[in-house]
């Protein structure tokens, strides 16, 4: 989140996101006596209110899946090798944040 906050010039912005957007799904969670599972698509998960409830991100960050060979895909994403996340204001050069393998299925 360091880096994405200091891309946009605003130190400190990002992590305050993420703790805060716990904070408010946890609250979430607590008030209704069940947990919320894991995957933001599933019934029950409170990801998509605590992320609207939570202090602002610094800037937008965007999710690019890519093939082996470093070319973006659109859904659904098949022979999805890598998960890029990048900030871009439009103006300055984007910056690739993280990058993760896409897990195999067994």
């Amino acid at each position: 989140m360091k880096s994405a906050s200091d891309y946009y010039g605003k130190p400190g912005s990002g992590i305050l996101h993420e703790v805060t957007e716990a904070y408010q799904g946890a609250k979430m969670s607590q008030a209704s006596g069940i947990s919320s599972p894991i995957g933001s698509g599933q019934p029950g998960n409170v990801y998509k209110a605590a992320h609207a409830a939570a202090t602002p991100q610094p800037g937008p960050i965007i999710s690019k899946v890519t093939d082996a060979g470093g070319n973006f895909l659109s859904a659904p994403y098949t022979g999805a090798s890598w998960v890029i996340w990048l900030v871009s204001d439009g103006i300055k050069e984007p910056k690739v944040i993280q990058q993760l393998p896409v897990p195999k299925k067994p």
